[in-house]
């Protein structure tokens, strides 16, 4: 993926389930925090749930998780309550971005 390129969903699947199979949290992590489309943040959150219960993946890219998060928070094309579920539940990310 190029940097500044526009994406859609069905390449960002493509993309995600790329690196999950060959195990690369960086780049899908590098990718999140660039993202600016609140609906695109939520279906990556929704594709990698699973690996961010994965602390050395959480912590290893804080920063990167909590900019696509900080990013979804400001989304204006996204509804209050979609967010507000997102944020809720990884809300332990932004709270350790915060304080590190």
């Amino acid at each position: 993926m190029q940097e500044g390129a526009k994406i859609g969903a069905s390449l960002l699947d493509r993309f995600i389930d790329c690196n999950l199979k060959r195990g690369d949290s960086k780049l899908i992590a590098e990718v999140a925090s660039k993202l600016q489309d609140g609906n695109l943040i939520c279906s990556l959150f929704d594709k990698i749930a699973g690996l961010l219960r994965s602390p050395q993946v959480k912590f290893t890219y804080l920063r990167e998780w909590s900019t696509a998060l900080n990013a979804l928070a400001s989304s204006e094309v996204v509804r209050e309550e979609k967010k507000r579920a997102y944020l809720t539940e990884f809300s332990e990310i932004r709270d350790l971005a915060k304080n590190a």
